[in-house]
């Protein structure tokens, strides 16, 4: 209870007393998560004045989690903090020692999954993808997190980006037709749920009539050879009928015919609802 009242009142003891503010705030980083609580809201206040001693404490928290010497966890809300500010700080704000620490972390095989998911999250919003002269950044910062190996780093980008991309209603399609080249050759991670995978299938679906007919289906026909589930797992194959559903509205050429009958064949023998209807469409 003292210890919570203590840091819950470190922004006022900093008003009076910098560097003894500071001292107990590097020592709540090993305390239990009640008094890490307040953490946040103090680097929060310290950030823009002290950017040093916020830098220090940024670094600090990520390491000690990194290292798993800290009672830090997952979804702790010290840990979110300071990766999000490490993120704004790093392209928002251009701060030369954020960034490279930033770099580093984010081209770093041995940093958390968790703490490159919360960039992933940070980067989502308004004032950093949606951001002009941000946008080819936060995409660069989007296409190594979707480059990982590991499918709980590039799945959980790949939501992040494309959800939000879907909900401005605007594809960037020259932009973004990189990161789909890349994902729709990922092989399917069988350690992974198959429900929370080939979110890329989000992007497919919501722009399937603004961008090239013969792109969707060859990003299409791979996401479905590398990711199997995609016409074997009927509560994953409506997505796909609904793509070729969007295509076959309009005049298709005969070699996309061709390759969407493919397709809606096998859902077809999956008994994927109204695919025989479809089928007569392309027949």
């Amino acid at each position: 209870m003292v210890r919570e009242a203590v840091c819950s009142n470190l922004i006022y003891l900093s008003e009076v007393d910098f560097q003894a503010a500071f001292k107990i705030a590097k020592q709540v980083l090993d305390d239990n998560w009640r008094v890490r609580f307040y953490f946040g809201k103090y680097l929060q206040y310290i950030i823009n004045e002290h950017e040093d001693e916020a830098f220090e404490l940024i670094e600090e928290i990520v390491e000690k989690f990194k290292r798993q010497d800290t009672k830090l966890r997952e979804k702790d809300t010290a840990l979110e903090i300071a990766v999000h500010i490490l993120t704004h700080k790093a392209l928002r704000f251009k701060a030369q020692r954020f960034r490279k620490y930033f770099d580093m972390i984010l081209n770093d095989a041995s940093y958390p999954v968790e703490v490159k998911k919360i960039i992933a999250f940070a980067c989502k919003g308004d004032t950093l993808l949606f951001d002009k002269n941000l946008f080819d950044e936060v995409i660069e910062v989007y296409t190594t997190l979707i480059k990982s190996p590991l499918a709980n780093v590039y799945e959980y980008a790949t939501f992040h980006l494309f959800y939000n991309i879907q909900q401005k209603g605007e594809p960037y399609y020259e932009k973004i037709k990189p990161l789909l080249e890349i994902l729709s050759r990922k092989r399917y991670d069988p350690s992974f749920p198959f429900w929370e995978s080939a979110k890329v299938i989000i992007y497919i679906r919501a722009f399937c009539r603004q961008i090239p007919m013969e792109d969707t289906i060859m990003f299409l026909e791979r996401l479905c050879y590398s990711h199997p589930f995609l016409v074997n797992e009927r509560s994953e194959s409506w997505k796909v009928l609904e793509i070729l559903e969007c295509l076959t509205k309009d005049k298709i050429t005969i070699q996309s015919k061709e390759r969407a009958r493919s397709l809606i064949l096998k859902l077809v023998k999956l008994g994927t609802p109204t695919a025989e209807n479809l089928l007569k469409k392309v027949v």
